[in-house]
Parts: C-alpha cells; sequence; structure tokens
C-alpha cells in the first residue's frame, strides 16, 4: 500500500530550527563578540566568528547513551591575542570555545546518556500593549481645612521658589454683592453692590481679553441702566418728588464702586453730571425726532436737510463711544505697552523674579489696576492689606461694618473655607478634555532588555506649575523597573529635545503645555510653558535611562520594530533596532488618545502577541548570555601574558552545560511510547526563563483564545497547575520565521475551493481579516461548495455567509486539534475534558508485549509512527542484503552496502522497553524513508499502543462500581497486557585511599547457592533471575580497627597481631524488585597496576503481566483501576459463547458525556466481526447529520447478515445484544452494550505503587510518617477515611491510627520497645499535633487542661492534672490508682 498523507512532518520545526541555529544563528552571536578588550584596554582577543568549524563527534549517539556521556561536536574558532604593551599577537588556530550538544535526526539531544528534549517557548512577543488599569480610582476632591489666620494662608500655597518658565500671573477679581439701600420711608429701593476680593488665576492674556468683553458689557448696561432710571425720574410730573428721588438716585450712583464717579461732593460735579445726562436725553430726543421725519417721507429738501445731520450726529456718537472704550480700557492698554517695552529689555522671564509693583502711571489716582504679578501669595495679601499709616488712620475712623465688609470671604469660619474651595479651581482646556480620562499603561516589551512601561501617576511630588492651591493632575511616567522612574517629559528634554519640538510632534500636547498663553521669553521665537514642574538639577548628570537606547542593553529586534511600527502606525526602517524618540512620541500619544476615547486595550492573549521560541533561538540567546559573562569577566581582569588567561573562555561552556542540564526548557524527554515521545517535541510550554510563573498567573492565560485555531490545541493540555500554560502544537501548524504560529487553508474564490498547489498559511493576525470556513463544508466534485449558508469565523467571531463570500477553507478537520487529540475516533462525541484526559492517557500507555492495531482508527497512526523517531527508517532507497534480528544490511542504488544496527531491549527513560523488530524480507526492494523494523508500541509501519477487547456495559456484583474495572483471566493468560520493563541498577564502587572496596565472588559467610550466579569479579552473569535479597555485585571491605570489638582489641594489645577480616558490602536485589539480569557494562579507571572498576550498571528486565491495581483506560478518558480478575467461566459470555473481556460500569457514561466511546466499540464490534478496520476522521458530520449512528447501524446489520448471526443486530434496540450469565447460564434481564473497545494499559502499574512500612522515618516538624514509596512513607489516612472509621465505630483502630502509628513520639518508640521485648503493648500518649492544637487554643485565650475525676467518689478535692486518654480502664470504668503523673500536664 502506498501511505500518502497530506500532514507536515511533526517534527520538522525542531530540526529547522536547530539548522538555522547551526547555519545563521551562531554566526550573527559570534559577529556580535568579536572584538573583546580586558580592564586595561591592552589585551585585545580577536574572535574570528566567520571561520567556525565544528570538531565530528568523539561518540556516535548509541554509544553516547551506553557509555552516559554527551552526544556533541567541538566547536572551534581562530583566536588572536593581541598584547599591545610587549606588542605581541598570540594566534590559537583552533581554539575549542565550547562542546555544542548536536540534535539527533529525531529532534533530541543526549546529555549524560540520556534522551533530552528542549521544548519550545511561547512568550509574548517583542511590541507594545496598551492594557487598562484595573483599578482605577476615581479622582476624589480633596478635602482640606485651612486655617483662618491669615498668616497661615501659604501653608497650602505654592512656595516662592521660582525657575524659569513657572512664574505665574494673577489678578485680583472683585465678587459683587448686591445690597438693597433706601430712603427712611422705605418707598424706594436702590440696589448698592458690595465687592469682596478673591483671587482667580488666569493666563494674564485670556484674562485680558476677558476682561475687555466684561467692562464693555458692564459699562454700557450699567450707563444704560442708570440713563434709564433718570429719564424715568424726569417723567414724573410732580417736581418735589422728581428732586427728592433725583437726590436719591444720585446718592445710590455715588456708592457705587464701579462708577468712574467717585466724589460726588462738590455741586459743580453735580451739576456737571445732571447737565451730562439732560443733554443725552436732549440729543436722543432731538435724534429720535429726526429719525421720525426722516422716515414719514416729507418734500425732498427738508429730508436731505435732516439727512445731513443726522449724519454729523451719527458721527458725533460713534466718537463718543471710541473715548469712552479707550477711557475703560486704559488699565490694559498701559499693561501690555509696559509689557512690549519689558520684553525688548529683556530676553528672559527674569523679571518675574522681582517682586515688581506695576510701573502703571495711572492717571486718575482713585483708580486701581486689577493686574499684578506676584510670586507667592504673600505679596497679594501684602498689596490688599497692607496700608501707610494715613491709610491705617482713615481706616479706624470708619465704622467697624465697613472694615468687616472688605476682609476676604477665608476669615470668616473655617467651614467657609471649605465652602469657597470652589472658587480655586482652575478653569482650563485641560480640564474638559482630560478630567474624565480612564488610566491605561503601555508596556513595552524588547526582544532583549527589561520591560519598559508607560503609565500616569499622581503628580504629588511636584508642585504643579505653580497654581495657587494643590492641583494634583495625573502625569505621564516612563518606568524602568519598580525603582527606577520619571516623567516622560523628563525623559524627552534629558535627550535634548526642546520644549517647542516636543510640542509640535504631539498631538496631545495640551496634556502637558498650557496652550492659551503666549508668555514668551522673547518676541520672535515662541516657547511653550509645561504643566508640570521641572527640578533645575534633572541635567547635572545623566540617569539610567540612558541605557535604553544602548543596543547592547535594550533591543527590540526585527520583529519588535515591525510591530511597533504597526501598532503605533510609524514608518522606520525595519533596520532601526533600538528605541527612538519617535516612538516615544508616538507611545505617549496613544495612550493619551486611549485614555481620552477609552478604547478597547490589547488583547495580550492574542496568538499575534505572543511569539513561539524553538530550540535555535533558545540556543543563540544562551551564547549571547555566555559571550556577555566572559566579557564581563574579561574586562574586570588586567592584563596576564601567560596563557591560562584563556581558561575564562569556559564560561561559554559553562552556561550552555548548565542549559541543556538543568533548564525548565530542557526536559528528559518522555519515552513511554513513540507518541508521547513525538507529542513531548511538539509542546509549547509558557513557563521557564522569560515566560510566566506558575504562581501569579491569571486565568485569561490559561484558557482558549479564538486565534488558537488550527495553531495551538484546545484540547491537549496537563491537568492541575500547568492547566493551559503547556499546550501542543496542532497536527498542521508551524512556526514562521517570525516565531509566529501559522496554520495552512485553501483559498475559496466564487465558492470554489482551489486545490493546486500548496496551501496558503496564515498567521492569526492575517487570519482575523478574512471569512475563513470550516473543513467539514461538503463540496463537489469540482471543488465547489455546495451548501447555500456556510458557518465561518470573521475577526473572531461566527457568522453564516454564502459561499461566493467566503476568502478560505480550512484544509482537514484534524487541523484544530494535537497529534494526540486526533487519534481519538468519534471525538466529536466526547466532552472536552474527557478528550483532554483520553489524549494525556494514550501518552501514557506501556509498550506492549503484543500489540494490535485498532480496529477503529483516524487514519494518523502510520504517519505517527514513521514520525516518532522509535522505528527505523531506511535513509536511501535499494535493496535489502540481510537480516537479522539486531541489524538490517541496504545494498544502496548507488551500489555501497549500508548497515542499520536494531536496538534490542534498550531501557527508555520511563524504564519501558525500547525493542526493534525487522519487518523486511531479504531481496525486498525499499524506498527511500520506508519502515524497515517496527518499535515500541508500532505494529506493521502503524501505531498500536493497546489492544482491542470485547467490552459490555453492565454492573457485575458491584465489582465494577466508580471506575473500577473487571477483567477476563484470559487477558493475564495470553499475555493480552503484558509489557516488559527494564529497570537500571547504578553500582558506585569506593575507592578512597583510607576505605578500599573490592568486587570479588570470593564473600565470607555465604553458602555456595548465594554465589554460583557471581563471575569471579563479583558481578551477577546475564540471564540469571534474580529475586530480592540476591547479590547483584559482590564487595568486600577490609575490617578498620574502629570495627574492631572490644575481644580482639585485647588479643591486639597482649600479642601485637592485627585481628584480620573484611566485611561484606555487597549490593542486592532491593525488596519487591524481581526480574532478568539483561545487560552488566562496567566503567573502568586506569591505574597504576591495572584497570580497577569505578561504577557498575546492571540492567534487569521484568515482564510484569497486568494484575489487581494496574491502571486501564480507552481513548475517551475512560479510566479505571482493575478491582477483580475473573476465570473465564464466570464471565458473562455472548450467544455464539465468546467471554466477555472486560466488564466496564454504564454509570461512567452519561455523566461524563463521552459517548464517542460508545460508538467506538459498536464499530469495533462490526469491524471485528466484518474482518475490517476502520479509518474516522473526527468531525464526520458533513457527510450528514447523525451520520455516525446510521454508519454504525448499517455496519452491525451488514455484519450480522456475512455472518448469519442475528443476534449481532437487534433492530429493536440497536447496538445492543442478550448476554448470559456465566454463572447460571441464564440470560440477563436486560439487553447489554457490548463491543470492541480499544483499550491501553497505562503506566501507572501496581508494581511501582506498591510498598509497605513498618517502622521509617518521620517528618521533622510534625513528627508524621513521610510519604511515597522513595521515603518509604506511610500511607496518607485522610479526613474522609477517619469519616469511615467513625462511621464503623471503628475506634480502637481510629485511635491506634492517630496516635502511634503516627506522631505520638512517646507512644510509638514504647509500643516498638515492647513489641521486640515481647511485652503488652501499653497505653497510647498524646499525639503532637494534638499538644500543637491546644496550644493554638490557650494562644487565643482558650484554657484546655485535662482533670483528674473524683477519684472513687471521695469529696477531697485533687489539684493533680491527668491525661484522661492514659490510664482509664474501660471494664472497670475507674483509674488505675498508680497513675503516672509526671508524663500527664504536657
Amino acid at each position: 500500500m502506498n501511505y500518502t498523507t497530506a500532514l507536515p512532518d511533526f517534527i520538522a520545526m525542531q530540526r529547522i530550527s536547530f539548522c538555522w541555529f547551526i547555519a545563521q544563528g551562531l554566526n550573527e552571536e559570534l559577529a556580535t563578540f568579536s572584538k573583546i578588550y580586558d580592564f586595561s584596554q591592552n589585551t585585545e582577543y580577536m574572535l574570528f566568528g566567520q571561520e567556525y568549524s565544528l570538531v565530528k563527534p568523539v561518540y556516535n549517539i548509541i554509544r553516547a547513551k551506553k557509555y552516559t556521556t554527551n552526544y556533541s561536536a567541538q566547536l572551534v574558532i581562530p583566536l588572536e591575542v593581541r598584547n599591545k604593551k610587549t606588542n605581541t599577537i598570540k594566534y590559537h588556530n583552533k581554539f575549542p570555545i565550547i562542546n555544542l550538544p548536536l540534535m539527533t535526526t529525531f529532534a533530541t539531544f543526549v546529555i549524560n546518556g540520556c534522551e533530552r528534549v528542549i521544548v519550545s517557548q511561547i512568550i509574548r512577543s517583542p511590541g507594545i500593549y496598551f492594557e487598562k488599569n484595573k483599578l482605577q480610582k476615581k479622582n476624589k476632591k480633596i478635602k482640606r481645612i485651612l486655617p483662618s489666620e491669615i498668616g497661615k494662608l501659604r501653608s497650602f500655597t505654592p512656595s516662592s521658589e521660582v525657575l524659569l518658565t513657572e512664574s505665574r500671573l494673577y489678578f485680583l477679581n472683585p465678587t459683587v454683592k448686591n445690597k438693597p439701600i433706601s430712603d427712611k420711608n422705605k418707598k424706594i429701593k436702590f440696589i448698592k453692590k458690595e465687592e469682596y476680593w478673591n483671587w482667580d488665576g488666569q493666563p494674564v492674556n485670556l484674562y485680558s481679553l476677558r476682561e475687555i468683553k466684561e467692562q464693555e458689557i458692564n459699562f454700557s448696561s450699567l450707563f444704560i441702566e442708570h440713563f434709564k432710571i433718570y429719564k424715568n425720574l424726569l417723567i414724573l410730573p410732580n417736581s418735589s418728588t422728581k428732586i427728592k428721588r433725583i437726590k436719591i438716585f444720585l446718592k445710590w450712583l455715588g456708592s457705587k464702586s464701579n462708577s468712574k464717579v467717585k466724589n460726588l461732593n462738590t455741586n459743580y460735579q453735580i451739576l456737571s453730571f445732571i447737565n451730562n445726562f439732560n443733554l443725552l436725553i436732549k440729543t436722543i430726543n432731538k435724534y429720535k425726532v429726526l429719525k421720525e421725519q426722516v422716515t414719514k417721507k416729507h418734500n425732498q429738501v427738508s429730508t436731505k436737510k435732516y439727512t445731513q445731520i443726522k449724519k454729523i450726529y451719527d458721527q458725533s456718537f460713534q466718537n463718543s463711544e471710541k473715548l469712552l472704550r479707550l477711557k475703560i480700557n486704559q488699565q490694559i492698554l498701559f499693561f501690555t505697552l509696559r509689557d512690549l517695552d519689558k520684553f525688548k529689555q529683556v530676553n528672559s522671564f527674569n523679571f518675574l523674579k522681582l517682586n515688581i509693583k506695576p510701573k502703571i502711571k495711572i492717571l486718575d489716582s482713585k483708580i486701581k489696576t486689577n493686574l499684578y504679578f506676584t510670586t507667592s501669595f504673600k505679596e497679594i495679601i501684602k498689596f490688599k492689606y497692607n496700608f501707610t499709616k494715613k491709610e491705617k488712620d482713615d481706616k479706624k475712623q470708619q465704622p467697624q461694618a465697613k472694615i468687616f465688609r472688605n476682609k476676604p470671604k477665608y476669615l470668616k469660619t473655617k467651614s467657609k473655607i471649605i465652602q469657597y474651595k470652589e472658587d480655586h479651581l482652575i478653569e482650563d482646556t485641560y480640564k474638559q478634555k482630560y478630567e474624565e480620562k480612564e488610566l491605561y499603561t503601555a508596556t513595552l516589551i524588547p526582544e532583549y532588555g527589561s520591560w519598559i512601561r508607560f503609565r500616569f501617576q499622581k503628580n504629588t511630588k511636584i508642585n504643579t506649575s505653580k497654581y495657587p492651591i494643590k492641583n494634583q493632575e495625573d502625569e505621564l511616567i516612563i518606568q524602568l523597573d519598580k525603582v527606577t522612574q520619571k516623567p516622560a517629559i523628563h525623559l524627552l528634554k534629558e535627550m535634548g529635545v526642546t520644549d517647542l519640538e516636543i510640542y509640535q510632534n504631539l498631538q496631545n500636547s495640551d496634556f502637558f503645555y498650557f496652550t492659551k498663553p503666549l508668555l514668551t521669553n522673547s518676541l520672535y521665537q515662541e516657547s511653550r510653558l509645561l504643566r508640570f514642574n521641572l527640578k533645575s538639577n534633572y541635567y547635572k548628570n545623566i540617569s539610567e535611562f540612558s541605557r535604553i537606547f544602548d543596543p547592547s542593553y535594550y533591543r527590540l529586534g526585527k520583529i519588535g520594530r515591525s510591530k511597533l511600527n504597526h501598532r503605533l502606525h510609524i514608518k522606520l526602517s525595519k533596520r532601526i533596532t533600538t528605541i527612538t524618540y519617535e516612538d516615544i512620541f508616538a507611545i505617549i500619544d496613544q495612550l493619551i488618545t486611549l485614555s481620552i476615547s477609552k478604547g478597547v486595550s490589547d488583547d495580550i492573549d492574542h496568538l499575534k502577541n505572543r511569539r513561539v521560541r524553538s530550540v535555535g533561538e533558545l540556543l543563540q540567546n544562551l551564547f549571547r548570555i555566555g559571550f556577555q559573562r566572559l566579557l564581563r569577566k574579561l574586562r574586570s581582569q588586567t592584563n596576564k601574558t601567560y596563557s591560562s588567561q584563556l581558561s575564562s573562555f569556559n564560561l561559554v561552556g559553562a552556561t550552555i552545560r548548565e542549559f541543556f542540564g538543568s533548564s525548565q526548557l530542557s526536559q528528559y524527554m518522555d519515552q513511554t511510547n513513540p507518541l508521547s515521545s513525538l507529542t513531548h517535541r511538539r509542546r509549547i510550554s509558557g513557563l521557564g526563563p522569560g515566560g510566566f510563573d506558575r504562581d501569579r498567573i491569571s486565568f485569561a492565560v490559561r484558557d482558549i483564545h479564538p486565534s488558537h485555531y488550527g495553531r495551538i490545541c484546545p484540547i491537549e493540555t496537563p491537568e492541575g497547575q500547568n492547566v493551559g500554560l503547556i499546550a501542543s502544537l496542532t497536527t498542521c501548524a508551524r512556526v514562521n520565521e517570525s516565531g509566529f504560529l501559522e496554520t495552512p487553508f485553501w483559498r475559496v474564490i466564487n465558492g470554489k475551493v482551489i486545490k493546486t498547489g500548496n496551501p496558503i498559511y496564515l498567521t492569526a493576525d492575517i487570519e482575523d481579516f478574512y471569512k475563513i470556513a470550516p473543513a467539514d463544508v461538503p463540496t463537489n466534485e469540482e471543488n465547489y461548495l455546495t451548501q447555500n449558508l456556510i458557518p465561518i469565523r470573521y475577526k473572531q467571531d461566527f457568522l453564516t455567509v454564502t459561499p461566493s463570500e467566503i476568502d478560505f477553507i480550512a484544509i482537514s478537520p484534524v487541523q484544530i486539534v494535537s497529534v494526540a487529540a486526533s487519534l481519538i475516533p468519534f471525538f466529536e462525541h466526547d466532552d472536552a475534558n474527557r478528550a483532554l484526559m483520553g489524549s494525556n492517557m494514550q501518552r501514557q500507555s506501556v509498550p506492549l508485549l503484543l500489540p494490535q492495531k485498532a480496529i477503529v482508527g483516524t487514519g494518523l497512526e502510520n504517519q505517527i509512527a514513521l514520525d516518532s523517531g522509535m522505528a527505523i527508517k531506511a535513509e536511501r532507497s535499494g535493496i535489502v542484503d540481510s537480516v537479522t534480528a539486531d541489524k538490517i544490511i541496504v545494498l544502496e542504488d548507488s551500489g555501497h552496502p549500508y548497515k542499520y544496527d536494531l536496538q534490542k531491549y534498550q531501557r527508555s527513560n520511563q524504564e519501558t522497553c525500547i525493542n526493534h523488530r525487522p519487518i523486511v524480507w531479504e531481496g525486498e526492494k525499499i524506498k527511500s524513508g520506508q519502515m524497515l523494523t517496527d518499535g515500541p508500541g508500532i505494529t506493521s509501519n502503524e501505531l498500536a499502543l493497546g489492544q482491542n477487547v470485547l467490552v459490555a456495559y453492565m454492573p457485575w456484583q458491584g465489582y465494577n462500581f466508580e471506575d473500577a474495572i473487571l477483567i477476563n483471566e484470559r487477558l493475564v493468560y495470553e499475555d493480552i497486557f503484558t509489557s516488559i520493563h527494564i529497570e537500571k541498577y547504578e553500582i558506585e564502587i569506593d575507592r578512597t585511599a583510607e576505605i578500599c572496596e573490592q568486587t570479588t565472588n570470593n564473600i565470607p559467610n555465604l553458602n555456595i547457592s548465594e554465589i554460583q550466579n557471581l563471575n569471579e569479579d563479583g558481578i551477577v552473569t546475564i540471564g540469571t533471575f534474580v529475586k530480592p535479597g540476591d547479590i547483584l555485585v559482590g564487595k568486600i571491605i577490609p575490617k578498620d580497627d574502629s570495627e574492631q570489638l572490644p575481644e580482639s582489641k585485647l588479643l591486639r594489645a597482649i600479642f601485637g597481631a592485627k585481628a584480620k577480616g573484611v566485611r561484606d558490602t555487597s549490593f542486592r536485589m532491593p525488596e519487591g524488585e524481581y526480574g532478568r539480569v539483561i545487560e552488566t557494562l562496567t566503567f573502568n579507571r586506569r591505574t597504576k597496576l591495572a584497570y580497577k572498576f569505578e561504577k557498575i550498571q546492571i540492567f534487569i528486565a521484568q515482564i510484569r503481566k497486568i494484575q489487581v491495581g494496574d491502571k486501564i483506560a480507552g481513548r475517551h478518558g475512560n479510566k479505571g483501576i482493575i478491582s477483580r480478575i475473573l476465570p473465564r467461566q464466570d464471565m458473562p459470555f455472548l450467544p455464539d459463547g465468546t467471554p466477555i473481556d472486560v466488564i466496564l460500569n454504564p454509570l461512567g457514561v452519561p455523566s461524563r458525556m463521552n459517548v464517542g466511546q460508545l460508538y467506538e466499540c459498536l464499530l469495533g464490534l462490526a469491524g471485528h466481526k466484518l474482518n475490517r478496520r476502520f479509518k474516522i476522521l473526527p468531525f464526520d458530520e458533513m457527510y450528514g447529520s447523525e451520520i455516525s449512528r446510521i454508519l454504525i447501524n448499517k455496519k452491525l446489520r451488514q455484519a450480522s447478515i456475512e455472518n448469519d448471526e442475528a443476534w449481532i443486530f437487534n433492530p429493536y434496540s440497536p447496538g445492543k445484544m442478550v448476554l448470559l450469565d456465566g454463572r447460571t447460564g441464564k440470560e440477563f434481564d436486560n439487553p447489554i452494550t457490548v463491543g470492541s473497545a480499544y483499550m491501553l494499559k497505562l503506566i501507572h502499574l501496581v508494581d511501582d505503587k506498591m510498598h509497605s512500612r513498618a517502622t521509617g522515618p518521620y517528618s521533622l516538624v510534625t513528627q508524621q510518617p513521610l510519604g511515597g514509596k522513595a521515603q518509604h512513607g506511610g500511607q496518607r489516612f485522610g479526613e474522609m477515611e477517619v469519616w469511615a472509621l467513625e462511621g464503623f465505630g471503628a475506634s480502637f483502630i481510629l485511635k491506634e491510627l492517630l496516635t502511634i502509628k503516627s506522631d505520638d513520639m512517646q507512644g510509638r518508640n514504647e509500643t516498638l520497645n515492647a513489641i521486640i521485648k515481647g511485652q503488652p503493648i501499653p497505653t497510647s500518649g498524646v499525639p503532637e499535633s494534638f499538644k500543637v492544637l491546644v496550644q493554638e487554643l490557650r494562644s487565643i485565650g482558650l484554657d484546655m487542661s485535662t482533670y483528674r475525676i473524683d477519684q472513687f467518689s471521695s469529696n477531697q478535692p485533687y489539684e493533680i492534672e491527668l491525661n484522661l486518654i492514659e490510664k482509664y480502664n474501660p471494664l472497670l470504668k475507674t483509674f488505675s490508682p498508680t497513675s503516672n503523673i509526671n508524663n500527664i500536664s504536657f
């Protein structure tokens, strides 16, 4: 048969990665470190990395395994050491730098004789990620109780220290309160306005504009109001009241502070005032008349006159308006003129440092300007409240009320101060735009270096831009680690970017800068005023932030750069692998934009944001680390001329060794069976250096993500603490050169699937933009999609569309699962949790002695067997020349014979047996890549992990309750589930100077039967069957003086003769182990006289039949422990007399929802009867709904017809059949599901778990026995077991288990003593843990003590404490009088 499969080679990605490293990655690293100088710069090491070569390995793979060494090649490089002082050059033509372990053809490394795998690591890809802060505190308004004395006001205001750009301008703004005044009769009321000053900080020009507007409004409206009132007063007919009213009006006018008419004391002024008003009224009246005249059309001559007069009037009105405006705004004009003057003199803001009084010559001395420069609150207060002596005297004469009126409103009460807190709010565009922002964090992840975080932080340290009251703004800071952080603006300025450049490059620059004020330090160049303070001493020294721009410390790498360009929409060259200020600008902008718009944060679990580091890249990083260590070491040492300086090059080798030996990613290869070794090499781990840490990991990281489709298997992951962190590649996935996972699709155009050439591989980020159909959509012969509506994936969502809209279609239904999961037939009928267990348990199945192919498979078994590397493939085509059990010779087409060595009974890492059986014949023609042998768990080119056995789902006498399994003795006798296990014993031989062990078969005090199987060197011979206690290596050691008995010491003292003698230190077979010796290995060391053994390895093989306590499982997560082995005559049997092999509990199926096992076992039965096998791909609904059931019914029916056995298919209960009870011969009441299932024997064998303990080691702290077979531990008696004993009332057993068999220290010693001396066992004491409990109770104040009960009911009180447990006689219900009182109180 010609097996062809569309799936790529399963372990190609590991091989490709390693080859890339040898060809390219190694070169890159060696090129980076071509010159190294020492501390004095005198010695220079030149590495000619381009000319490196690898020396052929000393041991080949098989020998490296046998002699426990590494399969590695020496990396040699030409090296020059140049000394500038002595002017000498030493040239090493081939300087060995390291021994580089090489990858075998099957992607493993042989380290210390063990095959190890380097697992690929999945880490967060370099790039920038924006995430929303989870815990954002809402900005609370801070309440501060302010002191009521004016002297203390400065405590909540800016201090008076000034930096160049920081000074602010403040203006005093009056707030106005209306107050009514009236004449005595209370007939008419005028409203008087009172002013209070409060401080309002605003930028100058903003202020001045606003001021002009306000004053215009104020003036005009006031004037009109007054004028209106006056006009109304004039209309009054009664002249006396008219005059009275006018007087009141003038009084009110005089009290108006805003009116320019302050002193209305002289008659002249009053007169002129009234005259002006009157004139205005006259003019207006005339104007009205004129207007009316113009509108009533008289003869033209008069109209012309009128218009002329009107023009004159108009002009005069306009002029007066101009004058008024100038008058009103004179202060502002003065200010700006003087300002311009100032700017011409001074080019900086130094003048702000002077505490200036405004140099404005005010024409009217009574009008004080509202503008005032200040650097601190004190000045304002001085200006307002420090009067000259004369003014103070004037004040004293004023009534008290008036003085009170002039006090600022701060000073009334403390509660008022809080009440008017709102007055200090600074209005600014910043508030409107950024107040409601949400906080995000940007994380910049490099390829090499530490993460950099950009985040918002409350700006507390800095007194923000000299606002009058601290206003905490969120400032953007850059953080290297927990300690090192600084504001982003500082970093940019440190890089030498000016404020103007920053302002122009940032879109959201108003976050950092005041946009409104154009306060500049010269008339020509505009600079910007920062919102945030800068300490002036920031630029004196270079900070640690400079290193993020240094490529040797911090590298984005090609991937990081392309990710950054993509995410931030910038176009920088791929060659720039460091951070530039453009990046920083873009990041800051993006971050602020996200915060305002409250955008969606990045999905860090999306596969476009995670990349895979395979072997090659891990090794490349390793080299870099090694060379950097070397660099540091060489730089720290001064010039040494002798050659041992080169010994420091060992550092690189040490780094490599450390990685291969003890890294989290370098793992002992799982060699239980071919599948487990294959999936181990396709595993992807999130742990390891630079990856996740198992303890602080969220659930989101472990979860399945829509982008995993076709890349990472959603099913196969370990249960327990690593769930989701360790995953497996899917069958079709591959890693592209950037390290991202991609999966193949066929292109679909107008509903036609184009299956020519190679499929198109897409990465996760590209896939999101296309509409992609699943593989189980039916097509016709011309590859057109036949359905009208097809479910698709688009942008991580599910839609249904018509065929013409589809862009791609998946290539295979197994594309979305891993290799192990793809071996499960009818997989779509199983619950995901059980499928997970099924795929995990297939990896634990033990290779059997006589495995069988599954009747129901999925068609991948052949390729898995091929790619697993556990069998031998032909390298080139030819003709088989000769075949023996341990070698195959092929005469290749070129005419050269090629020898393939077969492994016979080799021990795997899991102590299973690796054994090759040839499957080709002499003279057979073979092609390149064809399998020549079967391996463990491989039968005729296919994976065969278990056995097809006859299964019935029925309860049987309660023996298969809750996952227990009942089996037929046939499985034991016919070696159905028998496997070979090989164990290695290593015996070290002590050859120190004092003690010299010798191996010999001449051992004293043993009879011949015990040493008959040892050779003359004392080593057991191959083929011996050994039992516990048998000698494997006979060793003796001369007796030392220290160990002599007193008698022999006496003899020696008397006679001076040495009492000679040797002690037997032979290595014997441990308890519970048995087997046949299949190989012995001795490792020699050359001494002066002869070879001496240093260590001896002995391999012992056991044949393990299946037994009670072993674990067997199906492929659907249906696992169980064998509880009983029944004789075949007692098993239920089929109508044709075949006894059932395995009885499973039917209750295990419905609640676990792994119905796939029923489909499998029924189709298996049909296949068994029809003598054929089925290949069932998962997700077969493409052929119709319920198609699995239809198929099985058809096949069962066909089987019953062909075999003429009607009982196989009962149309009334399909899939069930009548069974007969083996013990009575009668039929069971109900028909029972019977079928042929594929069962595996798992490596959790009872032989490896069983152990017993009498006494043994105890835990140091709790004093309870240790656990586990290796520690010779006890069995855990848990909470539920205690409940069981309590339920049965077995109180004495429970007491014994809790005391002398556990942590009652005194009691257990006494008991042991009593058993040895044959005395009755004393009563148990108090467990150590109980004492702890009592002390705990005492520590929370509960006194727990035991008191003696009144003895023999005498009334005399006792003061003695008594341990109630100890001396109580249950029969007499009394306490023995001879109670040992000393050990009662503890």
